[in-house]
């Protein structure tokens, strides 16, 4: 695809703005996952694992 000069500079100026806006913006959160079974399903049985720890 060909595109002119113009449309190029269009379009990356769109990208700037957009980037410095979504800067601006942005709010970051931590979330500490402490429990990751899904529910109504059992926790792993620790027999389960025997082989993996002995290698």
């Amino acid at each position: 695809f060909w595109f002119s000069s113009s449309e190029t500079e269009r379009s990356s100026d769109s990208q700037q703005s957009y980037q410095t806006d979504d800067e601006t913006n942005s709010v970051e959160r931590e979330i500490e996952i402490t429990n990751v079974t899904k529910e109504g399903c059992d926790h792993a049985d620790s027999a389960q694992f025997e082989l993996l720890q002995t290698l």
